[in-house]
């Protein structure tokens, strides 16, 4: 009876104690591992065989019986019909590292691996779907940073009196020592550096049960990378710089090799 089965065990994994050690604590300010397991089984809907008690084994009961020796047609009658059952399973991730550098560099990998069974009573096929990513993030910001062209600052300097400029020099002094008189204006211009890479193979295979063939009927190999760099003018103004590449490579005759790459400059405002 598959309502009897046990379902199986499902865990995460996650790991914070490597950046506690002495010789790596100088380098990292965070080091995590983590691994991941996850697995179900579904059944969308099932039929009570009515032919079920009809067949009944006597000797052993529960069991209903082949009746082939009865000179019948040599059928098996089970007590329920399940026309579908599907399984899907996979690490998620298989490895992962979550990391961050003294200095504010971040980096972030995540190895998934999933697989997925569907059987199909009705026309004898076993659908299986293997999947494999990994996908690379590493950022970096850079605090702080004045870029005269677009923040005008040295336009307003050159304006300002020495009466002014001293007076900026003593707020600078009073708020911890921050420069110049835009001091409060240069802590949220910040600039962040971000890259994301990821890799994917996917393919799925039509089994066929009663022909002992496998085929692959759809699938492909996925590659996209997208760097960007943005800028924090002030509070509300941001830029941003990007670039987006994806290449998907198809593993039936199907589909067609694909090439997309898009970049360009966004401007966004926070009321």
């Amino acid at each position: 009876d598959i309502f009897s089965t046990l379902p199986r065990v499902n865990w995460g994994l996650n790991y914070n104690g490597l950046s506690k050690i002495p010789a790596l604590k100088e380098i990292f300010s965070k080091f995590n591992l983590s691994h991941g397991y996850k697995s179900t089984l579904t059944i969308n809907r099932y039929v009570t065989n009515d032919l079920y008690d009809r067949y009944l084994d006597e000797v052993t009961p529960g069991v209903s019986k082949d009746d082939f020796n009865e000179g019948g047609t040599g059928n098996f009658y089970s007590r329920l019909e399940i026309p579908q059952i599907e399984i899907q399973e996979g690490f998620a991730p298989l490895i992962g590292i979550d990391m961050t550098l003294q200095n504010g560099l971040t980096f972030k990998l995540d190895y998934n691996k999933s697989r997925t069974l569907s059987l199909s009573a009705i026309n004898n096929l076993l659908s299986e779907r293997q999947s494999k990513e990994i996908s690379i993030a590493s950022g970096y910001r850079i605090r702080n940073v004045d870029i005269p062209f677009l923040t005008g600052s040295k336009k307003r300097k050159k304006g300002k009196s020495k009466k002014e400029q001293e007076d900026d020099k003593k707020k600078g002094t009073a708020g911890g020592g921050k420069r110049g008189g835009g001091a409060s204006s240069l802590e949220v211009r910040d600039l962040d550096f971000q890259f994301d890479f990821s890799l994917r193979d996917d393919v799925t295979y039509a089994r066929k049960l009663d022909l002992s063939t496998s085929d692959p009927t759809r699938g492909s190999y996925a590659l996209s990378f997208s760097p960007s760099i943005e800028y924090k003018l002030n509070k509300r103004l941001s830029l941003r710089l990007f670039f987006d590449y994806r290449k998907n490579i198809p593993k039936t005759s199907a589909g067609y090799k694909r090439i997309d790459s898009s970049g360009g400059v966004v401007v966004r405002f926070e009321l």
